[in-house]
């Protein structure tokens, strides 16, 4: 295939893979307290659950991640999905300007990716910090959580 062919199809993979994460993703942030006084390790993951397990792997195949079986038993399903500031943060940058409904959440899941991956920010890590800095970081933390939450 050549660099224009590939480049359109490219396109239009991630418009499809923006079009299933739109309806039926999960753009998700959330907190898991270390033992260490102070720090706090953000999560951050998409996911989607579908009942056709081509649809996984042409996620996988487009994106990244990974697929399988996952949740109790009773309440099983197919699921795709990719975790981490790094691989998240690479997937948004291609699936922004595809999204349309789920837009503003992964906006807010990128600007958290990158602060973690930021060396120099150490965004979680409260010790030493001024309790106006510890409100923001909670603050922006809280917005992106709230906002990756479904809607009922």
């Amino acid at each position: 295939m050549g660099g224009l062919e590939a480049q359109v199809r490219r396109m239009a993979d991630l418009a499809w893979a923006a079009g299933v994460l739109d309806a039926r993703g999960s753009f998700l942030a959330y907190r898991r307290d270390k033992n260490v006084p102070g720090l706090v390790s953000p999560r951050i993951r998409v996911r989607t659950s579908q009942g056709n397990r081509d649809y996984l792997a042409l996620l996988e195949r487009i994106l990244g991640g990974h697929s399988g079986i996952h949740g109790t038993t009773g309440r099983r399903r197919l699921e795709w999905q990719i975790n981490g500031a790094k691989a998240v943060g690479a997937a948004l940058d291609e699936l922004l300007p595809y999204l349309r409904v789920q837009v503003r959440t992964a906006q807010l899941l990128r600007e958290l990716c990158e602060e973690i991956q930021n060396p120099r920010s150490r965004p979680f890590d409260r010790r030493g910090l001024d309790h106006d800095e510890v409100i923001r970081r909670e603050l922006f933390l809280t917005t992106i959580v709230s906002s990756a939450a479904p809607k009922l």
